[in-house]
């Protein structure tokens, strides 16, 4: 539902759907265990994020890396070193 000339609707609707929401955790791999990486709201069991556009190369790094490490596509030569 939305209703563009009433914007105090809008903003109670975005917090009634969101209140019962948790906050994002971030951690290192290391500090947990493989079976909590999983990203509930996508029912992914393995997920990665990155928070700012500026950090888009170090996303294709990662997402590269990633594919080489479960056998989906070899690693670009460039990141062979």
């Amino acid at each position: 539902a939305d209703r563009p000339e009433d914007p105090y609707f809008n903003k109670l609707l975005r917090i009634v759907c969101t209140r019962c929401m948790m906050p994002a955790q971030y951690f290192a791999s290391g500090e947990q265990t493989q079976d909590d990486w999983h990203h509930y709201g996508l029912a992914a069991p393995i997920y990665t994020h990155f928070t700012s556009p500026i950090r888009r190369y170090a996303d294709v790094v990662v997402h590269r890396l990633l594919s080489a490490a479960i056998g989906v596509a070899p690693l670009p030569p460039q990141l062979m070193s």
